[in-house]
């Protein structure tokens, strides 16, 4: 049984719409902001983001990160932006981790199944696993783009300290969280440790949040409170 044709009004619609279709498509990619991540490590420059009114207080840390290509801002449209209160992932975690602490290796390897070896945090993860900074959830899963916990940030700082052979000064002995009893056991020393350092402290009501998890501010100035100790 043949096909009804098409009249002629009916294939001047049909073709009218498929010489549409590039210009639709131009149209939508014309408008398209262009986003990238840039690192500042070639040239020691910092970055003039334009983000950072409403985070003074994360401000020199996020330079210091930033000048030395530890942590990344993006760019919009010609225009630098940190995204200060953004989630990190553990992926770019492990990046920040690695990077600064001097562990990363460009010969590392893993088997992580969310880590596969084109990706770009292929090395920065099997550099963190293989240093013992970080693990996966199991042998084959990191959950690499999962955001990070506050006191699995705790644990991961403390181990690449420890691994980098860096000694913390006690500040504020005996520290005690309103929160303490919501950190997991595995975390416990860690935060303990960070908080007699004075590289975590808890909120105006002394509440640290260890479930929550953290944002790129948050984690650039606890990174840059210990590699400016």
């Amino acid at each position: 049984m043949k096909g009804k044709k098409l009249s002629v009004k009916k294939r001047y619609k049909v073709l009218v719409l498929l010489l549409a279709i590039p210009v639709l498509l131009q149209a939508s990619v014309a408008v398209a902001p262009t986003v990238k991540i840039t690192s500042f490590w070639d040239n020691n420059t910092v970055p003039a983001y334009v983000d950072m009114g409403n985070f003074a207080w994360a401000e020199a840390a996020v330079n210091d990160l930033s000048k030395y290509g530890i942590i990344n801002g993006y760019v919009v449209d010609g225009k630098n932006y940190f995204k200060a209160n953004t989630l990190m992932d553990r992926a770019e975690f492990a990046k920040i981790v690695v990077s600064a602490f001097g562990a990363y290796d460009a010969n590392s390897e893993n088997s992580m199944l969310d880590n596969p070896s084109y990706w770009w945090a292929y090395k920065y993860i099997g550099s963190a696993v293989e240093s013992g900074i970080a693990k996966g959830y199991s042998n084959e899963w990191f959950g690499a783009q999962d955001d990070i916990l506050r006191q699995d940030v705790a644990v991961m700082l403390v181990k690449a300290i420890d691994n980098a052979g860096i000694v913390l000064p006690i500040k504020n002995s005996g520290v005690t969280f309103a929160d303490a009893d919501k950190i997991s056991d595995y975390a416990k020393d860690a935060v303990n440790r960070l908080a007699s350092a004075g590289i975590v402290q808890g909120d105006k009501n002394g509440f640290f949040y260890p479930q929550n998890n953290a944002e790129r501010a948050e984690i650039a100035v606890m990174v840059d409170r210990i590699i400016s100790n």
